[in-house]
């Protein structure tokens, strides 16, 4: 086993071309209290553990005996895709279906339960000498045993971030080199893809959910501007105007995209209710009801003068 290594993300231990982020260096919309977060994430980790029976890397199960003190002191990072399989969105969905198989075996007959679980058990040792362990059978090509510890290791971790119910039941709490587990290179192969396939939907994700982060906080900026001018009585605000800014906030956030301005609108008009649209047919205007009082008034005003002024004459 090698050396665990705080050099390197703490929950796979690899180098990879992905950028490491340690909380104590956060900044931006990133920025968060470190023992918070490193707090936070220990206890995700370890419910993952606890109450869904979840396998975890060795450096997960290595930091789980520190306290967030050590992890701060050691100044711990990890990659953003790493730390996302162990966010509490991901969390509640693996509980979810926890508690959905939960109910579904609860369902069943008792009389099946037993009957299952005794086969189960007796076809997992059998078949592991007998046939290949990804697809049970024998006659598809030539068998091969699982002889290393880095085969076992990277067929668990698969399997179990796949959470295929079908492979699931065959890893758990079995010694796959002790069992003398076969398996097919071609189904090796077949479920290597898979996997790939899986990581590249969470990096998907995880590109996906840092730019709804952006684009959350290039919304917060431009509210803060609008705030900011109310604040010295500017009340109109030209719509073109604020999705330039809007479009640039984004740019310096490194998010180059198309801003539907009607979108946009709603989303401002929804966050300030004494704001409304006016349209004089080429211009699109957000202005508030504090200024069109001021208008209302000063109209009321002016008749009062000509009218004084008619009357005198």
């Amino acid at each position: 086993m090698m050396a665990f290594s705080w050099s390197h993300c703490i929950i796979c231990q690899k180098d990879t071309l992905e950028e490491l982020r340690c909380p104590l260096r956060s900044h931006g919309a990133d920025k968060s209290d470190p023992r918070n977060v490193y707090n936070s994430f220990l206890q995700n980790v370890s419910e993952f553990r606890d109450s869904l029976d979840v396998i975890l890397p060795v450096s997960l199960t290595l930091l789980l005996e520190l306290n967030v003190d050590a992890l701060i002191e050691k100044e711990a990072a990890w990659h953003k895709s790493c730390h996302l399989q162990f966010s509490k969105s991901k969390l509640n969905k693996a509980k979810e279906r926890a508690a959905r198989k939960r109910k579904q075996d609860q369902a069943k007959p008792e009389r099946e339960k037993p009957t299952k679980i005794c086969k189960l058990s007796s076809s997992i040792k059998k078949n592991c000498k007998e046939n290949c362990i990804l697809c049970d059978q024998t006659c598809t090509g030539p068998l091969h045993n699982v002889t290393t510890f880095a085969t076992d290791e990277n067929l668990r971790r698969m399997i179990t971030e796949l959470q295929d119910n079908t492979l699931l039941p065959k890893i758990s709490g079995v010694d796959l080199i002790a069992a003398e587990a076969k398996y097919h290179m071609k189904c090796m192969t077949n479920l290597c893809n898979r996997y790939r396939s899986h990581l590249t939907r969470a990096r998907q994700e995880s590109c996906e959910e840092d730019e709804k982060m952006k684009e959350s906080q290039a919304f917060i900026e431009l509210n803060a501007y609008i705030e900011s001018s109310l604040e010295n009585e500017k009340l109109f605000f030209l719509l073109s105007e604020l999705h330039s800014l809007y479009v640039s906030q984004l740019l310096t956030l490194g998010i180059q995209k198309q801003v539907n301005r009607t979108r946009l609108k709603t989303s401002i008009l929804e966050n300030f209710p004494d704001a409304q649209e006016q349209n004089d047919g080429k211009n699109v205007v957000i202005i508030f009801k504090k200024a069109i009082q001021g208008i209302v008034k000063e109209v009321g005003t002016a008749k009062r003068l000509l009218r004084g002024r008619c009357d005198s004459s």
